[in-house]
């Protein structure tokens, strides 16, 4: 039996609406901040993947030439990336002469540049090179 009172409705009152909404608000935003880092972490390893490949082809066209001598040079592949190569002579740590051989080492590091969003990024291989040098004539 029902005194006159009201019986309560099943449903959701106005404040648990509201702290579901605040609930939702703070994991979408977290959400949507993992993907935007995510999205940009993939646009980075994209970048410096085209560096690393670039950076193999222009060693690959050092290596076919036979005089490579110390110095520097630089250039660019296109609008976004330039290069930068610096070949030092390479001093063999245990000190024994190469030049016997009309062989030597040369230390070359290859820098690939490029600018993101007003930031600079390099990707820097060190490595060494044959370098052949003509026999010197006996006499």
């Amino acid at each position: 039996m029902n005194r006159g009172g009201c019986r309560r409705q099943g449903g959701f009152t106005l404040l648990e609406i509201l702290v579901a909404f605040i609930v939702l608000a703070v994991v979408g935003g977290s959400l949507l901040q993992l993907f935007q880092g995510g999205m940009r972490n993939v646009a980075y390893s994209a970048e410096y993947s085209r560096a690393a490949l670039l950076a193999r082809s222009r060693l690959a066209e050092l290596e076919a030439y036979p005089g490579l001598l110390p110095g520097e040079d630089e250039g660019a592949f296109d609008e976004h990336y330039r290069w930068r190569l610096v070949v030092t002579p390479y001093e063999d740590p245990l000190g024994e002469a190469g030049g016997v051989t009309g062989i030597e080492l040369v230390h070359a590091e290859l820098s690939i540049l490029w600018d993101e969003a007003d930031t600079a990024r390099q990707f820097t291989v060190d490595t060494l090179l044959l370098s052949t040098t003509p026999p010197e004539p006996e006499g």
